[in-house]
């Protein structure tokens, strides 16, 4: 093969791309991460990835080639997901046969401990990838959609972290732009309400979780309860909907408490179960239940695949929840340690400075 010839030989790119949290949860794929089910979610603004990509060419090699540094350590358990994420966007991107990746990422909440790390790594990864093909070739760069498409080649949930605000991933026949290929926007139907929504995050276990999501959608293929799932986010996905759209806060949460409990659900009617709860997670839910009966404020929870709480409620009530989360819930958490969150402003280009 002749050698290509690029603008660049050698240069740095870097993002800084959020976490997001789904209210309908994403849970079983089929073929190459496409998703059983829609899954609604927002991205935040302090839970982020920041990846760093320096790029040279190197016409001698043979094959991929990168590095791989989390907060500054080689980790080779990551290289083979990472590798095959890089060989799927491949055909996107030719010019990975010719140059060697050296790539530092780092995250601003606690690793594989259920606030999808995994979302936001892969999506820094490709805006990396659009940025470098940019420099390398000259072309446009890829707008959000064609970013989303890659990003989900790494990971389900990545590719809602490529837009800031709501988004939803997945075929849903009322809204006819949704599709299992990319995320989409869903910020021009959202209540104001929502737009400043409050996500205080409760580490009440910073471990890394024991079984990981891509087990865990691989054990929905042949769940018994998958067809019965399948229908019930597809109706939660429209009661979300008709929530975000009329500011109905009370609507919103106990779909999202459901939904939480739902995916925790199908962890433990899994062949084989499991539980990624924590005794702390179950006495967070009834802090809060509690909290919220007796406060009358609109104060609610989610789960990840994981232990940790993620406390949902109005700018307004901010002061409140506060307080009660130093009362009551931050004695709870490891370290107490808690993430004080909100629905953020999307990736940012760190070189460039764009949003």
């Amino acid at each position: 093969m002749s050698k290509p010839i690029y603008q660049q030989t050698e240069g740095v790119v870097s993002r800084s791309v959020p976490s997001n949290i789904a209210i309908v949860k994403y849970w079983g794929k089929r073929d190459v991460q496409l998703p059983l089910n829609p899954s609604l979610s927002f991205s935040l603004e302090v839970s982020r990835t920041t990846t760093t990509v320096g790029f040279r060419f190197d016409d001698t090699k043979q094959d991929l080639s990168f590095d791989f540094f989390l907060d500054g350590i080689q980790i080779p358990s990551f290289r083979p997901k990472i590798e095959q994420f890089l060989r799927r966007v491949l055909p996107s991107f030719p010019w990975l046969e010719f140059f060697h990746l050296t790539i530092h990422s780092s995250n601003s909440f606690p690793h594989s401990s259920g606030i999808a790390s995994s979302a936001s790594g892969m999506a820094c990864l490709a805006f990396c990838l659009t940025d470098i093909e940019k420099r390398l070739t000259g072309n446009s760069a890829a707008d959000s959609e064609q970013v989303s498409c890659m990003a989900r080649l790494g990971s389900g949930s990545a590719c809602r972290s490529v837009w800031p605000g709501w988004s939803l991933w997945g075929a849903y026949p009322a809204m006819e732009r949704a599709n299992d290929e990319f995320a989409i926007s869903l910020n021009e139907y959202v209540h104001p309400s929502f737009q400043h929504i409050r996500d205080s995050i409760l580490i009440l276990d910073g471990d890394r979780k024991k079984i990981s999501s891509s087990v865990g959608h691989k054990l929905m293929t042949r769940h018994p309860y998958r067809e019965a799932r399948i229908a019930q986010a597809n109706h939660n996905t429209g009661r979300v909907i008709t929530a975000l759209k009329s500011g109905d806060w009370s609507l919103f949460g106990q779909v999202a408490e459901a939904e939480a409990l739902s995916l925790h659900a199908l962890m433990l009617s899994s062949e084989p179960g499991y539980v990624l709860l924590k005794p702390e997670s179950f006495q967070a839910i009834e802090c809060v239940r509690n909290f919220r009966q007796e406060s009358g404020l609109p104060v609610y929870f989610t789960f990840d695949a994981g232990p940790n709480m993620h406390l949902l409620y109005p700018a307004e009530t901010e002061k409140e929840v506060t307080s009660f989360i130093q009362r009551d819930l931050k004695q709870l958490c490891n370290g107490q340690s808690v993430i004080f969150d909100r629905l953020g402003i999307g990736p940012v280009d760190l070189i460039n400075e764009k949003v």
